[in-house]
């Protein structure tokens, strides 16, 4: 009993009883569970646990989080926003648009969740919808990459092609170090002749 003692106080646990209010076996003494507090995990702990699985790459345990939190009735944009991207890449698009759209009700001022809506309607083939979402991304934060060099993707497929190259270049004045932006910009020129 010393040993388990001493344990707990190095682990710094907190243990609370309870007493029980009626004899057991004729014992007129009360007796005592012991439960650990620090068992439990708060809302935040569980979120950031789920967005660090994520973020490490660990897909399977970042899932399995996500629904854990959304299952409990965690309402956080970034859990809503987080397990869509997952959905959008396994190909889930439709229930992907679902969960962007509760992540944006929810905060409507994060660009990135106004980013990906774009992304998910272009692939659903919304294009129109898509590019007011982009532009509503740009609009909270025109630094955004991603978002110019997508707006000239849908404004290519939509045969404007100078405005397409207008957004790509912006993309790349913002980000000059990422090729792919150049590649875009190289078929762009390609189709206008240049």
């Amino acid at each position: 009993m010393t040993k388990w003692k001493r344990n707990q106080k190095q682990t710094g646990s907190e243990v609370k009883t309870f007493p029980i209010p009626f004899p057991i076996e004729g014992n007129k003494e009360s007796i005592s569970f012991s439960t650990n507090t620090d068992e439990k995990r708060s809302k935040e702990e569980i979120i950031n646990q789920a967005i660090q699985f994520h973020s490490q790459g660990n897909i399977q345990e970042a899932e399995k989080s996500y629904k854990y939190c959304i299952e409990q009735g965690f309402n956080s944009d970034s859990i809503f926003s987080n397990y869509a991207m997952i959905l959008k890449d396994q190909g889930h698009i439709k229930e992907a648009e679902i969960l962007t759209i509760k992540a944006i009700k929810i905060n409507p001022n994060i660009a990135n969740h106004h980013l990906l809506l774009g992304n998910i309607l272009k692939d659903l083939g919304q294009l129109k919808e898509a590019e007011v979402s982009i532009r509503k991304a740009i609009d909270i934060d025109p630094y955004l990459t991603e978002a110019h060099n997508n707006l000239g993707n849908i404004l290519r497929d939509f045969g404007q092609l100078k405005e397409a190259e207008v957004s790509i270049r912006k993309a790349i004045e913002i980000d000059p170090n990422l090729t792919e932006l150049y590649d875009n910009l190289g078929s762009l020129l390609i189709d206008v002749g240049q």
